[in-house]
């Protein structure tokens, strides 16, 4: 089976344990629809997607999950990352906005661009992440006080810094996010707020073993 294959299978099971959904009897049929919401750091306009069962009641209130996008911005793959978690696990779903404007950079060139600004701007980042939560929390069919990140290489590695850093969640997974780049940052020393569920390849060469190590020792210290 291939390994994002398990690794969704994972991230599904912790996440019935961490977040469990009031229904999470069968498939969801769902519905999608664009939000346009504004990062009040630098005032950008952000261009997201949510996806919400459609066996949702009038006032039922569902865990929430925020996906955070790779590189590629808030296209296909985070579009069909949110629909699967709300049709499987029956969550509301959000794939935020990272970039701006619903940017969708085509070359590696503007791919690394951004990713730069974010992973050296940690406010900058936190900001849009907070941004995304409010979405959701503000949601009528939300229960505010359980809301996940869900982030996928370049956003498995802000959903670790949003952690890292002592923000609040109900849980962070990160999908082949960069440990190693937490290897020559000093880490805050403030407690990890949530629960934190790291899926790389064992024998993926972009983390050291060091890295690894640093990670581990600083989750337990968390």
């Amino acid at each position: 089976m291939p390994s994002l294959c398990l690794g969704m299978m994972w991230a599904a099971a912790v996440l019935a344990l961490w977040l469990p959904s009031s229904c999470l009897t069968s498939a969801a049929d769902v519905t999608i629809t664009q939000v346009n919401y504004t990062d009040t750091h630098d005032d950008t306009l952000l261009m997201g997607f949510v996806a919400k069962p459609d066996s949702l009641g009038g006032d039922e209130k569902r865990p929430g999950l925020v996906i955070l996008p790779p590189w590629h911005g808030v296209g296909q793959y985070a579009q069909e990352r949110m629909s699967s978690f709300a049709q499987e696990g029956n969550y509301v779903v959000l794939a935020a906005d990272i970039f701006g404007n619903g940017a969708l950079p085509e070359t590696t060139e503007d791919r690394v661009a951004q990713v730069t600004i974010y992973r050296s701007n940690l406010d900058l980042t936190i900001s849009r992440i907070e941004s995304a939560i409010n979405v959701l929390k503000n949601d009528p069919h939300v229960d505010p006080t359980r809301i996940a990140l869900v982030g996928y290489c370049f956003g498995g590695t802000i959903g670790l810094m949003y952690a890292m850093a002592g923000h609040d969640a109900s849980a962070v997974i990160a999908f082949h996010g960069s440990i190693s780049y937490f290897s020559d940052k000093e880490l805050p020393s403030v407690p990890v707020v949530p629960k934190v569920l790291i899926l790389s390849g064992g024998e993926d060469t972009q983390d050291s073993t060091k890295s690894v190590i640093d990670m581990e020792g600083a989750l337990n210290h968390g």
